[in-house]
């Protein structure tokens, strides 16, 4: 199992609850019950600047059968708390708010990662910062909320980073063509060899960074680090692996706004995200958005993922499907369109006008998608709407028409899962089979994409 840095948007409500300190813990450090039997002990392995292995052994009897609750936080959000046991009080108290209508059983067996952290175990936190310190929680819990064992917390410090190395090479670059949500870029590097990184900032995040060349060269390590974080990558060289480019391209900057202006930065940047040449600066901005000939009719169907697991455990894994709803989005695209974007939300944004609705789809959801289908596994315990949004884009990268979908997610909605290689994929016909999960169940199924150890930052 590896554990990231980053939550997922599913419980934002919760990190914001824990990451708001402790009001009750103003004595200090917390002891440990003497009365409860000894907890863990915690080990470190290989680590790198952003990752760290961890060893969980357990030191009782009674902590070998426990579940236990494994937190990582920076030195300054532990020192909030104090210890293992109000670090976990104040997470599962954040929980409980984040669903009101969940159990206690339900809660304490998404927060052990579906029941799985038990016994010995060694894991790998993801998403650390260079040369920081960090706390390693753990106490046993069971599935009324009661510790079971003492807390144990354990201080590291991450890796370093390489010296960076400068470089020498300069940029010839040019806007060749602005978009509704792009601008394409022409860069012309004096070698080819030096990878380099061209990316955007909104006006407000441009005077955020310094301002100037100047400031955002000495300030771009932290942004791009930034960028990290909000994107849910483990490392900046995650992201500099998708965001570096050599040599001679034309390349298109996405995820921009309908008619606002940007500032286009670039220069030579290593692994690590650092600069390694001057930072270059030019100003530009989209135009606005209208369809192009690009175009999408959207059908989805909702299936049972554990029939779908059943019938097939290699195109449905198990870990993935079973236990939970899901929906095959299967939009009608013309021959004008090459891929599309979607966002699945719970959020009702059929208000919204065409242009924002671009906006959240092009920076919040998937694509661009090449693929006929893409199936979307429930995120969360309550049945209920669910709505999907898209666009399809042509060959230039104009998106087209922005279509919305809602679709029922409950057990009388569900299709027989043989209808889900049907050519036609439109709706209509009722759906045959309806297998109903209790909120545990569809809890437990979307609790495994929530990382158990949560590393928290000031």
């Amino acid at each position: 199992m590896k554990i990231k840095l980053f939550l997922l948007a599913a419980i934002a409500a919760l990190t914001t609850m824990v990451g708001c300190g402790n009001d009750n813990n103003e004595s200090g450090p917390t002891p440990p019950d003497p009365a409860l039997p000894e907890g863990y002990e915690i080990t470190f392995g290989a680590s790198t600047f952003s990752s760290q292995e961890i060893t969980i052994t357990p030191l009782s009897t009674e902590a070998e059968e426990s579940l236990y609750v494994v937190y990582v936080a920076t030195e300054a959000m532990f020192q909030e708390y104090g210890s293992a046991e109000a670090y976990a009080t104040a997470d599962l108290a954040a929980w409980i708010t984040a669903y009101p209508t969940a159990s206690m059983e339900e809660i304490v067996y998404a927060m052990t990662n579906n029941g799985q952290n038990k016994g010995s175990m060694t894991t790998k936190v993801t998403g650390l910062r260079a040369d920081s310190r960090y706390y390693a929680m753990v106490v046993g819990i069971d599935l009324e909320g009661s510790f079971t064992t003492q807390g144990t917390e354990e201080l590291f410090t991450s890796g370093s980073k390489p010296e960076v190395v400068p470089v020498d090479c300069d940029f010839t670059w040019e806007v060749v063509r602005q978009g509704s949500i792009f601008i394409d870029v022409e860069v012309t590097p004096t070698n080819t060899e030096v990878p380099y990184v061209a990316f955007w900032l909104s006006q407000e995040e441009y005077q955020n960074v310094g301002g100037t060349p100047e400031g955002l060269q000495t300030n771009l390590e932290a942004y791009m680090e930034y960028l990290t974080e909000s994107a849910g990558y483990e490392s900046v060289i995650d992201l500099m692996a998708i965001l570096q480019n050599k040599g001679e391209q034309t390349l298109q900057l996405q995820g921009l706004e309908p008619e606002t202006s940007y500032i286009l930065f670039l220069c030579g940047m290593d692994a690590y995200a650092r600069p390694t040449t001057e930072v270059q600066v030019l100003t530009s901005n989209t135009i606005a958005y209208v369809a192009s000939d690009a175009t999408l009719t959207p059908a989805a169907r909702v299936y049972d993922g554990t029939s779908a697991s059943s019938m097939s455990p290699t195109m449905f894994p198990p870990e993935t499907y079973s236990g939970n709803y899901f929906v095959r989005v299967k939009p009608i695209l013309n021959d004008k369109a090459v891929a599309w974007y979607l966002l699945p939300t719970q959020t009702d944004y059929t208000k919204d006008t065409d242009s924002e609705l671009l906006v959240r789809v092009s920076q919040q959801g998937n694509g661009p998608i090449t693929a006929s289908n893409i199936d979307v596994v429930t995120p969360n315990t309550t049945e209920g709407t669910f709505y999907l949004y898209m666009y399809p884009v042509n060959e230039e990268g104009e998106p087209g028409n922005i279509a919305k979908m809602s679709i029922q997610i409950d057990a009388d909605s569900l299709w027989d899962i043989n209808t889900i290689f049907d050519e036609d994929y439109t709706q209509g016909a009722a759906p045959s089979v309806t297998v109903h999960f209790s909120s545990a169940e569809k809890m437990m199924g979307a609790s495994a994409k929530v990382n158990a150890i949560r590393i928290r930052r000031m």
